[in-house]
């Protein structure tokens, strides 16, 4: 090769060498347009970093194409475009990479597996890097964490911040990377801290730290003789000298609400009273499992009459009350949501939308049809599935859930939804099924084959859609499924929501319904310890009636019970969520409470996939469907009817 040609190469590997972690700016006598894509990608324009990225190597040597490939994939992962970065990676054959970029390489795959929810490939990926610079230790050491912080690894997660707090030079990140420290340490065992951190000057001196604001928990004032006295022990430590006084300033403002007085507001009569009596029952099971010390007094208050839901607020604030539960009914919920301000704060259990800005203080919980119907988009999305088929009801219930499944689709980049309506009223089924999957069209084509091969052909007609959504009732889907079936669609993955079941099957539901996949709350499938006095099993004895009739709403009213002392930390943007019984609660922008839910693959033994994916993790820039082949399309056991399997 002569030596001319290789100048261009070499150039690129002088601006990339030591600095595998972030595209750094090239050299002044290299190509101008890599120069400028640097400076984008450090100035966070990834999108424009990425197309120049990708001009680079559409027109580069085949030698240097790999390296701005692999610049133009870390672009486009750093832009949100977590697809497009996968397809851009799978061009480039490692092998083809110079040595100092196969670290470079691996921090993008880990990264994507990350993304995807594949924690342990990632942690895997990032074992694969040794020998590097201080850029890719920090970005390895923070994916490492990240894939800690998944598995639930604590103590791993510690282990890795605290390399990396000394990898980092920013105070300001790392003050951030010691209060997690801290914070993971003080939750964990001395005694497994003792076995497990490590032996070092700087592991015994941040266990002893843990060990000092556990024995100090929130009294910043007891704490600082000894932390003085800390100070002395390990004067090199790189503890930051304020550490302390941050912590419990954060420790303070996430610290549960103490509550002493709890009003709760529903109806001993009227449309709502059985409902009512269900979390209300619950609601007391939950103060009476309270093991702390001081639980705070409950008072009910009937709110049947709907005219009288501001004199019950007013009275119950005047009565001492710190917080309220309730009302129940959409109606009661509207007119506290267009007050100016509340005189309490108030968890409606209900939910509203309203052209006003709702009270500061008012906060909405309800276990809403909706959400599970956006939850199947974000999970078929999260796995790949294409062209969704929907079946729904014609009724205004069936109108809402599909335009919340469809809206949310579309809003993921996803393609148009193939929908068509049935009439259970008329028993109007197999047509809309056949329309759906184009049987006609179908049946038509297959007839013209025959009659131009002069035979018969076995008739294995083209799905037009790649998965199907149902947010019928179960009566519907006992119906609709053997259709879709009978009509060549036993492949086809139906996704539907939590209404079909109540926690079990019946054999004589199960052929029909095995299969199917829902959200579900986790209390309904996720297994419990006999000791829990709040089990299933244990409110399936005390309340037989309720168990049978409204489980979710059990164990609505104890999360109802559980958010109150929760309700100012969630309020704060970035914080953990509360592993709720009606799945992980957290509290949006409008202090709406919003539920992460578990997958579940119906069965007489129903299989748990896991939670419902954050919505940030899916790539909203468009869609591939994947190959069947592919390790993140549901398997054949997730998908397919029992006779399959």
């Amino acid at each position: 090769m002569p030596f001319r040609s290789l100048i261009p190469f070499l150039l690129l590997l002088l601006l990339l060498a030591g600095c595998e972690g972030l595209p750094k700016k090239p050299a002044a006598d290299s190509d101008p347009q890599a120069r400028h894509a640097a400076a984008l990608f450090e100035k966070g324009q990834y999108d424009a970093a990425a197309e120049l990225y990708q001009g680079l190597a559409g027109r580069a040597a085949p030698q240097i194409r790999p390296i701005y490939e692999l610049l133009a994939a870390d672009s486009l992962l750093h832009a949100g475009h977590d697809d497009k970065a996968a397809e851009m990676l799978q061009k480039i054959d490692p092998k083809q990479l110079p040595p100092g970029l196969a670290n470079r390489y691996h921090l993008v795959e880990a990264e994507l597996a990350l993304a995807a929810g594949d924690s342990e490939r990632a942690a895997a990926l990032l074992g694969a890097i040794h020998t590097a610079d201080r850029a890719t230790r920090i970005r390895a050491e923070t994916l490492r964490a990240r894939a800690q912080k998944a598995d639930g690894d604590r103590l791993g997660e510690a282990r890795t911040l605290i390399r990396l707090d000394q990898l980092l030079q920013d105070e300001e990140k790392r003050l951030q990377v010691q209060l997690r420290i801290l914070d993971l340490l003080s939750r964990l065992p001395d005694e497994e801290l003792r076995e497990k951190l490590g032996n070092d000057e700087v592991s015994r001196g941040w266990r002893e730290l843990a060990s000092l604001v556990r024995g100090h928990p929130n009294d910043p004032q007891g704490v600082a003789a000894p932390w003085r006295e800390w100070q002395a022990l390990y004067p090199r430590h790189p503890a930051l000298p304020f550490l302390l006084v941050l912590y419990y300033e954060e420790q303070r403002k996430l610290a549960p609400t103490r509550v002493e007085r709890i009003a709760v507001l529903l109806p001993a009569s009227g449309r709502y009273a059985g409902v009512a009596d269900a979390i209300r029952d619950c609601l007391l099971s939950a103060w009476y499992a309270d093991s702390s010390e001081q639980r705070p007094r409950i008072t009910f208050y009937d709110s049947s009459d709907p005219e009288q839901l501001w004199p019950l607020l007013n009275r119950a604030a005047e009565e001492g009350a710190d917080v309220a539960i309730g009302p129940l009914a959409k109606q009661g919920v509207l007119q506290l949501a267009r007050a100016g301000e509340l005189p309490l704060p108030v968890l409606a259990l209900n939910r509203v939308t309203t052209d006003t800005v709702p009270p500061a203080n008012l906060y909405q919980y309800s276990l809403s049809p909706e959400d599970e119907a956006r939850q199947a988009a974000i999970w078929a999305a999260s796995r790949g599935l294409g062209m969704p088929g929907v079946l729904y009801p014609d009724s205004a219930r069936g109108e809402r859930l599909f335009r919340a499944f469809e809206t949310l689709w579309m809003t993921l980049g996803r393609a148009p939804v193939r929908a068509e309506v049935y009439r259970p009223a008329q028993n109007d089924f197999s047509e809309p099924v056949e329309r759906l999957l184009n049987m006609k069209e179908a049946k038509a084509e297959h007839a013209r084959r025959e009659k131009e091969a002069g035979k018969k052909l076995p008739f294995k007609p083209e799905l037009p859609v790649d998965f199907v959504f149902i947010p019928g009732s179960k009566s519907d889907l006992l119906q609709l499924r053997p259709l879709l079936m009978f009509h060549h669609g036993s492949s086809l993955p139906v996704l539907s929501l939590s209404r079909i079941w109540k926690g079990t099957l019946e054999r004589d539901e199960a052929f029909d319904l095995s299969g199917i996949l829902l959200p579900e709350i986790p209390w309904l499938v996720e297994e419990q310890a006999d000791s829990d006095p709040l089990s299933r099993e244990n409110m399936a004895r005390l309340f037989p009636r309720e168990f049978r009739k409204y489980p979710r709403l059990i164990a609505m009213g104890m999360d109802a019970y559980a958010l109150l002392p929760n309700l100012s930390r969630l309020s704060v943007p970035g914080q953990e969520p509360l592993a709720g019984r009606t799945g992980e609660l957290s509290l949006d922008g409008r202090r709406v409470v919003q539920r992460r839910l578990t997958w579940v693959s119906l069965g007489l033994e129903p299989r748990i996939l896991g939670l419902t994916p954050p919505l940030e993790s899916i790539d909203t820039s468009g869609w591939e469907p994947v190959d069947s082949d592919s390790d993140s399309s549901l398997s054949p056991d997730e998908a397919s009817p029992p006779e399959q399997r």
